[in-house]
């Protein structure tokens, strides 16, 4: 007898503490009877889940359960989500019009706070700036009026979110603030071990893990700037054979970052086969696939038929930390000697321009 009560008090526990750990949003404003939540996986990089609300009513609540905070976009089809951490034993009132509502438990009411530190102009800013742009107004012309305004607007709401950090170190909403302000060194400096250990761990790693990247790279960039040598790195290339930059040497060789993801890598392709094909006695394109999956990497090749040489950069290398990568596409042009003559980001047609010169 006693046995079983103790089991049961043991059971009775267990589910409390599991309620307890639930996370309820309750979603207003919907422009649809289907909400769509995507939750971000701990690393912030990509969906780890997609649950899908229907009500004809347009009433939803969201229950979701886990030990850890994760960031997930609500929202229906037809309008931009709501970005929110979903943070375990916490309740939300989320309009997906305007934001986290009263009646939401303290935590969010401090996030709704600091959404709104400026009063609302930063958002307000850019939702006039996004109508004006679905309205078919020129985004260069509203780029030169609002751009101002919002990095001003901007401005008030790092101080003010930095000033919230500095009062509240060990508060959860600072780690809210933090990652408004990007994962600034300096602000995750300031946040306490309570909150670094707490139910925000995961996302305070990797904002650490991006400042440190960020820093490693910087470092990188004096050491890839042009003229210098580039650095040597062997990766499996689309053969499962070892290939090595320093093979190349005796030829310009044009390191391409880039990934099956990108579209203006995609876009870029035809050009860079007709530069291959005018400057082939001269010239080898080494295409350095990132943040993809082998598969993925594979199939592009073959989609795209391009006949230059690859290799698969696993997630885990360095070597775009190395190289000082800042984004996709980015093309390094090598001399014969295997020093560095220029890195262009982005496909810019200057790129081919040099290469001509570069050429003669």
């Amino acid at each position: 007898m006693k046995k079983t009560f103790l089991l049961s008090c043991i059971a009775g526990i267990v589910c409390s503490c599991t309620a307890q750990n639930n996370l309820t949003v309750e979603i207003r404003d919907a422009d649809s009877d289907t909400v769509l939540v995507r939750v971000i996986d701990k690393t912030l990089r990509k969906q780890e889940r997609l649950d899908t609300l229907v009500s004809k009513e347009r009433k939803f609540t969201y229950t979701w359960s886990g030990d850890k905070a994760r960031l997930a976009m609500i929202g229906t089809a037809n309008a931009d989500p709501q970005f929110l951490f979903l943070v375990p034993g916490e309740h939300c009132v989320l309009s997906l019009r305007n934001g986290i509502r009263p009646g939401s438990s303290a935590f969010y009411t401090e996030v709704a706070h600091l959404d709104n530190v400026d009063d609302g102009k930063y958002q307000s800013l850019i939702r006039e700036f996004k109508g004006k742009m679905q309205a078919g107004a020129n985004r260069d012309s509203l780029s030169r009026v609002y751009y101002p305004q919002l990095e001003e607007a901007e401005k008030v709401c790092a101080k003010a979110w930095m000033d919230y950090i500095k009062a509240h170190p060990s508060d959860p909403a600072s780690v809210v603030a933090a990652y408004s302000l990007r994962g600034t060194e300096e602000s995750l400096a300031l946040l306490g071990s309570e909150v670094r250990n707490g139910v925000f761990s995961d996302i305070v790693v990797v904002m650490q893990q991006n400042v440190d990247r960020e820093k490693a790279r910087q470092l990188a960039a004096q050491s890839v700037a042009d003229g210098s040598e580039a650095p040597d790195f062997t990766l499996k290339d689309n053969n499962g054979k070892d290939l090595s930059l320093s093979s190349l040497r005796g030829k310009y060789v044009i390191l391409d970052f880039w990934g099956s993801w990108c579209g203006w890598c995609i876009k870029g392709f035809p050009q860079m086969k007709a530069y291959y094909a005018k400057y082939a006695s001269r010239l080898e394109i080494l295409g350095v696939d990132c943040n993809d999956s082998e598969q993925r990497w594979l199939d592009a090749i073959k989609k795209h038929e391009l006949p230059w040489k690859h290799v698969y950069c696993p997630k885990d290398s360095d070597l775009p930390t190395r190289y000082a990568i800042q984004g996709f596409p980015t093309k390094i042009i090598i001399d014969p000697q295997g020093k560095i003559v220029k890195t262009v980001v982005g496909e810019d047609p200057a790129f081919y321009t040099f290469l001509d010169e570069l050429m003669k």
